[in-house]
C-alpha cells in the first residue's frame, strides 16, 4: 500500500511517532552529548511529511513544527548556532511548503483527468506491457463488463476475425501512419457483437511506454447504416424492377446521380455523367423544358412535382414524365424523375383523335339528330340536326331533361320504361317512337334508338342515341292508315276498319266484364233508288243514313259502311240503351229526317240488334250474323206487312 492510500488517523499516528523519535534523539545526542550529527534533521521529516500529506494544513502544521524546532535550538545551543539553525529551518519549510503546493496540483490534476475519464462518453484506457493499466467505466461497459474482468489481455474482447487488423492499424497509427479512426467489433460478456471506433497515441505512465486509447460505441450508428442499407438495397431494388424509367440528377450541376436498369439498358452506362447531354440529343446546354425552377418553392422546401408528356430525342419515344424534388442521403435537393413510356398510349390517342374527328364530321354532317345523356336523363352532348329537331339552342339544350320536352305523361313514362329496360339488360332498342314538344309548342313525333354507354370498367354511365324526326312520315302512315279503314263516301270506319276496332273493343270488355251492343242495319229499297233515280241519289240515301247513325250512337261506339247499303254499329256503352231504346231512338230520327226533307221517296232502313256478353265468349263474326239474321226478319216482317 503506498502512502497516498494511507488515512487520515493513519497519517497522524505516524506523524506523533516520528516528531517524539526526532525530538528525543535529536536532545540526547544534540543537548547530553553534545554532538552535531545529521539525527537532528530528523525533526525535519514530519515537516515534509505534513506538507506532503496534508497539503494547506500541512503547511500550518510545518510552521508550527518549526517554530518549535526554532524554541528548541534557542533553549539548547548558542545565539549564533540558534541564527544559523533559523536560516536553515525557514529555508527547509519554505521547500517543504513549495513541495506541498507542487503535490497539490498533481493531486488536482489527477482527480480532474480522472473525473473527466469516469464522466466521458468515450471509453479511455491505458495498456502498458500488453495489459490494462486503466480504463474508465465506459471502456468496460463497451465490452459489458467490469473494470476488473478487464485487466487482461486487450485483444481478448476483440472479435477474432478482426484481431489482426486491429494490430495493423495500431502499429499503424502508433508510428504516425494511420491518423483516421479504425472499426472494429468486439465480443461482450454475453456474447454479443458490438461495432468499435478507436484512436490510440504514445504516452508515458509511471515512468514506462504505454498507449492511451480512446473507444467509442458505434453500434448503433452501425445498425442504422446496416438498416440503411438494407433499405436502400430494397428501395433501389424496387426502382430498377420498375418498367420504367427512373433516374436522379444533382439540380445544381445536372450531373447523374441514378439510373436504373431500365434507363440503364436504354441509354447505358451514364451515372456521374450529364444528364442533358446523355439522356436527350442535340442539346448544347440544359434542357429549355427542364422542370427543376418548378419544383422546389419559395421556402427552399421540395413542392407537390410536375407531371408532364414529351418525346425524347434520342429514340423517338413517348414518356409520361413525373419529376419532383427529393432529399439526397447526403442531405442536398435533388430532382427524381420517373418517365413511363406511353408511345403505344400516345399513337392509339392520335388515332382516336383521327377517329373522333372523322366521327364529329359525321355527326355534324348527318340529317338525324345524335344525343348522349347522363343516367337522369339530362343531356351531356348532341350534334346540330339534333338541336334543329328539338327546336331549341346548344345553351338551352345542355343539362335539360326529357321530361322537359316529353309531349306528355303518357310519353313520358314511354322514354322511362325504355331507357329503364336497357339499363337493366344492356341491349340496345331500336325504332320507338314518342311526342315531344319543341320550343315553340309543336308536337313533333321522332323515332329514337339508344344503347347503354359504359365507362372503363364496365359500369353504366348514360345512354346515346339517333333520333329521326318521322312526323311527316307518321303523318302520311296515319293517312294512308285511315284510308285503309275508312269509307271514302261516307267518312265512316269501312269493313276492314270496324273488324279491328271491334275485336280491339271486345278485348278491353273482356278485361272491364262490361257488355256491349252490335246493331246490324241495311237501307230498304236501296236497289230502286239506284236503279230508278240514279247512283247520285243512292248515295244520298247513304249520306243521310249516316247522318242519322250519328246521331242515334255516341262519338266513342264503332260505326261503319261495312257494304253496299249495310251498316254496323258497335255500341261500347250501353249502360242507358236497349235493344228497344235502340229501335224507338232510330225510328224516331227517320221519321224526322222524312219530314224535313222534301225527296221523291221516305228513307227506310231495318236494323237487327244483338247483345255482347264477356261471359258468353261469342266471336265477332258471330254476333255479326246473330245482329244480321234478325235485321233480316225484321226487313222480312216490314215487306210482308206492306203487302
Amino acid at each position: 500500500m503506498t502512502l497516498p492510500a494511507l488515512k487520515e488517523n493513519h497519517k497522524i499516528y505516524i506523524m506523533l511517532a516520528l516528531l517524539i523519535g526526532a525530538s528525543y534523539l535529536t536532545y540526547y545526542y544534540h543537548v547530553i552529548l553534545g554532538i552535531e550529527i545529521v539525527f537532528t534533521h530528523l525533526f525535519y521529516i514530519p515537516i515534509t511529511l505534513a506538507c506532503i500529506w496534508w497539503k494547506w494544513r500541512g503547511i500550518v502544521v510545518a510552521l508550527f513544527l518549526g517554530a518549535m524546532l526554532l524554541v528548541s535550538h534557542a533553549l539548547f545551543v548558542s545565539f549564533f548556532s540558534l541564527i544559523h539553525d533559523v536560516s536553515r529551518s525557514l529555508m527547509f519549510v519554505a521547500a517543504a511548503v513549495v513541495v506541498a503546493l507542487l503535490s497539490e496540483q498533481l493531486e488536482r490534476a489527477n482527480i480532474l483527468y480522472r473525473t473527466v475519464a469516469d464522466s466521458s462518453h468515450t471509453g479511455i484506457y491505458i495498456i502498458q506491457n500488453g495489459k490494462f493499466r486503466y480504463l474508465n467505466r465506459n471502456t468496460a461497459r463497451h465490452a459489458g463488463c467490469t473494470a476488473e474482468d478487464m485487466m487482461m489481455d486487450p485483444l481478448t474482447v476483440v472479435h477474432p476475425d478482426d484481431r489482426k487488423r486491429v494490430k495493423e492499424n495500431a502499429f499503424s497509427m502508433l508510428k504516425g501512419k494511420l491518423s483516421i479512426p479504425y472499426e472494429y467489433r468486439l465480443i461482450d460478456k454475453s456474447s454479443q457483437i458490438r461495432y468499435i471506433m478507436e484512436t490510440i497515441t504514445p504516452i508515458e505512465y509511471q515512468g514506462d511506454r504505454a498507449v492511451l486509447g480512446n473507444v467509442v460505441d458505434i453500434t448503433d450508428r452501425k445498425e442504422s447504416e446496416e438498416a440503411l442499407k438494407i433499405h436502400n438495397q430494397r428501395f433501389f431494388g424496387v426502382l430498377n424492377s420498375l418498367d420504367a424509367l427512373v433516374y436522379v440528377t444533382d439540380m445544381q450541376t445536372n450531373e447523374l446521380l441514378f439510373i436504373n436498369k431500365y434507363g440503364h439498358d436504354i441509354w447505358g452506362d451514364i451515372e456521374g455523367k450529364i444528364c442533358w447531354q446523355t439522356i436527350q440529343a442535340g442539346q448544347t446546354g440544359p434542357c429549355e423544358f427542364c422542370t427543376n425552377d418548378r419544383l422546389v418553392g419559395p421556402e427552399g422546401k421540395p413542392t407537390d412535382g410536375v407531371v408532364w408528356d414529351f418525346q425524347n430525342t434520342v429514340n423517338g419515344h413517348w414518356y409520361e414524365c413525373r419529376d419532383r424534388a427529393i432529399y439526397w442521403p447526403d442531405g442536398r435537393i435533388v430532382r427524381m424523375e420517373i418517365a413511363t413510356d406511353v408511345t403505344a398510349r400516345k399513337r392509339a390517342e392520335d388515332a382516336l383523335r383521327l377517329s373522333e374527328e372523322r366521327y364529329r364530321t359525321i355527326l355534324r354532317d348527318i340529317e338525324d339528330g345524335y344525343h348522349e345523356v347522363d343516367l337522369a336523363g339530362s343531356f351531356i352532348f348532341f350534334n346540330e340536326s339534333f338541336s334543329k329537331i328539338m327546336g331549341y339552342s346548344r345553351e338551352e339544350l345542355l343539362g335539360m331533361n326529357y321530361k322537359q320536352y316529353a309531349a306528355d305523361r303518357d310519353n313520358a313514362k314511354k322514354v322511362r320504361e325504355v331507357y329503364g329496360g336497357i339499363y337493366r339488360t344492356g341491349e340496345p332498342v331500336q325504332g320507338f317512337d314518342w311526342d315531344i314538344i319543341r320550343k315553340d309548342g309543336e308536337r313533333r313525333t321522332v323515332d329514337v334508338s339508344v344503347s347503354l354507354i359504359r365507362d372503363a370498367e364496365g359500369r353504366p354511365e348514360g345512354f346515346r342515341g339517333i333520333v329521326r324526326d318521322i312526323t311527316e312520315r307518321k303523318r302520311q302512315e296515319e293517312e294512308a292508315h285511315k284510308l285503309s279503314i275508312t269509307d271514302q263516301l261516307t267518312g265512316l270506319y269501312n269493313r276492314r276498319g270496324f273488324i279491328a276496332l271491334a275485336k280491339q273493343q271486345m278485348r278491353t270488355a273482356n278485361r272491364a266484364k262490361r257488355h256491349m251492343m252490335l246493331a246490324f242495319i241495311d237501307i230498304d229499297g236501296m236497289k230502286w233508288i239506284n236503279d230508278a233515280l240514279g247512283h247520285q241519289e243512292g248515295d244520298r240515301a247513304l249520306l243521310d243514313t249516316t247522318n242519322v247513325l250519328r246521331q242515334t250512337f255516341r262519338e266513342s261506339d264503332v260505326i261503319a259502311r261495312i257494304g253496299g247499303d249495310e251498316f254496323a254499329v258497335l255500341a261500347i256503352d250501353v249502360t242507358d240503351m236497349t235493344p228497344e231504346i235502340l229501335s224507338d231512338r232510330l225510328a224516331q230520327l227517320i221519321a224526322i229526317h222524312n219530314t224535313k226533307e222534301t225527296m221523291s221517296y221516305q228513307l227506310s232502313i231495318s236494323w237487327g240488334v244483338a247483345i255482347y256478353d264477356p261471359d258468353g265468349l261469342k266471336s265477332l263474326d258471330q254476333l255479326m250474323s246473330e245482329a244480321d239474321e234478325l235485321m233480316y226478319l225484321r226487313k222480312k216482317a216490314k215487306l210482308k206487312s206492306s203487302v
